[in-house]
C-alpha cells in the first residue's frame, strides 16, 4: 500500500469522478484508476462503486478514506516539526453565499496582517459539507444549520444569524415595493440554485418544507447567472441578507432586496469540525475574522 494510492482514492471520492480527480492531480485517468484498482486488489475490498454517473465510496471505502485522512493529518504534524516547514493547503467546504464576500474579505484581512493562509474552498450544500468534514476531506465546514441535520460525531458552533430576502430586478412588478408577502413570492417566476426544493439540503428547502414551493421557472448552479437573470428579467430568487450586503448589483440598484413580512426566513450560519482531526491554528484566526467582518457589515 502506498500513500499516493490512498490520496487518489480520497480525491476520487471528493469529486465523485475518476476523470476529474486525475485532472486535478495532473495524471492520466487510466493511471489513477489503476492505482485505486491495485489498492482494491491488495486489500481484497471494493472501495468505489463505479457507474455511469461517476464513483461513490462503498461503506468500507468510506472507512478507508477516514483512516487515510488520519494518516495524512499525522504526516502533516510530523512535517510541522521541521523549522523549514511550509504549511500545506487547508481544505474547507462552504455554502456558496458565504464565499461571495465574507471569505475573500477574511483572507485579505489575514494576509494584510502577514498571516500565512493557503486555503482551498469547495462550495457545496450543507449536507454535502457535513460528509466532507466527517470523512476528513475538509478541515472545516461552513453550513446553514437546522435541527434536522445529522451531525453524528461532528462538533457544531454557531457564527451568526441571517435571513433570506427576495432579490428582484427592474423588470419585476415587486421592484418598487418596500416589502412583500409569501403569496406574492409564490406568484413570481423563480430561479432555483442547484437542487433547491428538489432534495433536502437545509436553507430554503427547510424553510419551505411543509408549505407550497416557489414557481420555479429556471434552475442553475451558477450564482452569477442567477443575478444576471434577475437583473434582466422578471425572475426572482432568495439570497441571505447579511452575506450579500456587498453585492455590486445591490449597490448599483440593479437589483433590490425585499424582506418577506408574513413568513419567517431566518437562518443560522455556523461551522462544523471533526474532533478526530487536529485543527490548524490559522483556522481559528479565520473564524475570528468571519465574526469580525459580520459585525462590521
Amino acid at each position: 500500500m502506498k500513500l499516493n494510492q490512498l490520496q487518489y482514492l480520497v480525491e476520487a471520492a471528493k469529486y465523485n469522478s475518476i476523470s476529474i480527480a486525475a485532472e486535478k492531480n495532473y495524471i492520466s485517468q487510466s493511471a489513477l484508476s489503476s492505482s485505486i484498482t491495485n489498492l482494491e486488489k491488495e486489500l481484497n475490498i471494493i472501495l468505489l462503486d463505479r457507474n455511469c454517473k461517476g464513483v461513490q465510496p462503498t461503506h468500507t471505502g468510506q472507512q478507508v478514506i477516514e483512516k487515510a485522512a488520519e494518516i495524512f493529518s499525522l504526516i502533516n504534524e510530523i512535517r510541522a516539526l521541521s523549522p523549514d516547514y511550509q504549511s500545506e493547503m487547508i481544505n474547507i467546504s462552504a455554502i456558496p453565499c458565504i464565499c461571495d464576500f465574507l471569505i475573500p474579505k477574511c483572507i485579505l484581512s489575514l494576509t494584510e496582517n502577514k498571516q500565512l493562509l493557503k486555503l482551498s474552498v469547495q462550495t457545496a450544500e450543507s449536507t454535502e459539507i457535513i460528509r466532507n468534514v466527517a470523512s476528513g476531506l475538509s478541515s472545516l465546514g461552513l453550513i446553514l444549520n437546522d435541527l434536522t441535520l445529522n451531525l453524528n460525531s461532528l462538533e457544531y458552533h454557531g457564527l451568526f444569524d441571517d435571513r433570506y430576502v427576495l432579490y428582484v430586478g427592474q423588470h419585476s412588478p415587486l421592484y418598487n415595493k418596500k416589502s412583500t408577502t409569501l403569496q406574492e413570492v409564490l406568484s413570481q417566476p423563480y430561479i432555483a440554485y442547484r437542487q433547491e426544493f428538489q432534495t433536502y439540503n437545509t436553507g430554503l428547502s427547510s424553510l419551505f418544507n411543509n408549505i407550497p414551493k416557489p414557481n420555479i421557472a429556471f434552475r442553475t448552479d451558477e450564482i452569477s447567472t442567477i443575478r444576471k437573470m434577475v437583473e434582466y428579467s422578471d425572475y426572482v430568487c432568495f439570497f441571505p441578507e447579511k452575506m450579500s450586503q456587498k453585492d455590486i448589483y445591490l449597490q448599483d440598484d440593479l437589483i433590490r432586496a425585499i424582506p418577506v413580512t408574513d413568513f419567517d426566513t431566518s437562518i443560522s450560519v455556523g461551522y462544523v469540525i471533526n474532533p478526530k482531526y487536529k485543527m490548524p491554528k490559522i483556522i481559528n484566526d479565520f473564524l475570528d475574522s468571519i465574526r469580525e467582518n459580520i459585525v462590521n457589515l
